[in-house]
This record gives structure tokens, sequence and C-alpha cells, in this order.
């Protein structure tokens, strides 16, 4: 394991929940992390947790698409993205 590697896919996955959720403290956006199981409650990564990083390092073009269209439907209140049982 490499754990320089290691860190820096943290501090990707901690900017994501910064950006995505909107939070501005490093604590509130890891514990964010671990809510959505990207970091397991050990603070190791999950996969999920790894994969988006990746994905974000590696195609950030995709990331940033697919965070596009999410945020497009969220400011519409396309009822597709509010999962919220009625």
């Amino acid at each position: 394991m490499d754990t320089a590697k290691d860190f820096q896919y943290l501090e990707i996955v901690i900017r994501h929940c910064q950006s995505a959720y909107k939070i501005s403290c490093t604590n509130a956006a890891f514990e964010k992390a671990k809510k959505l199981n990207y970091i397991d409650q050990k603070g190791c990564f999950s996969i999920t947790g790894r994969d988006l990083a990746l994905l974000m390092e590696h195609d950030p073009h995709i990331y940033q698409n697919a965070q596009d269209k999410i945020n497009r439907r969220l400011a519409s209140n396309d009822p597709q993205t509010n999962h919220q049982p009625y």
C-alpha cells in the first residue's frame, strides 16, 4: 500500500465532498465521506472511495460532466434526483 498515494486519494475525496455538498470545513467533509462510505470507520478507503479518487484523478472530464449533470438536475428540482420516499 502506498501511503503517499492513499493520502492523495483522501485529499481528492475530501475535495469532492467539499465541492459536491458545499462543505467548507475539512473535518465535516471527511465525516460526509464516511457517511457516504467513501471512507470506512477506520479511516481507510472503501472500493467506492478509491474508484471516485481514481476517476477524479485520471478522467476529470468524465467526472466533471457527471457532476454538472447532477447539479443541473438538482437545480431544476428533477424528481429523479430527489430520492425521497413519498
